[in-house]
């Protein structure tokens, strides 16, 4: 199979939604790794914040819209990630499963 140009990638992307992603990462050089892998993968993805605790991760889901996808780490500054979905109304959506 031959192999597609960016070029040819972001032609195939014209039509596609932009993707709102968040990270949750208290390791900078992991971010950072993160980040390159998902603009590698889609250069037109927007990372609309790195996080690095649960506290930070509350106020910003609190004051802005949800994004589309969230990558997080399990063990934040401030406690595991999990906590945010005790503290916050976060509806799971399980691989393969989509929202109406």
């Amino acid at each position: 199979m031959k192999a597609m140009s960016n070029l040819q990638f972001h032609c195939l992307n014209l039509g596609k939604k932009l993707m709102k992603v968040l990270i949750f990462e208290d390791e900078k050089l992991n971010s950072e790794r993160l980040v390159e892998l998902i603009k590698r993968y889609d250069s037109s993805t927007e990372v609309l914040a790195i996080l690095e605790s649960v506290k930070q991760g509350v106020e910003w889901l609190t004051k802005n819209p949800s994004p589309e996808l969230i990558f997080m780490d399990i063990r934040l500054t401030d406690g595991l990630s999990f906590e945010l979905f005790e503290r916050m109304n976060i509806e799971l959506i399980p691989p393969g499963k989509h929202s109406a």
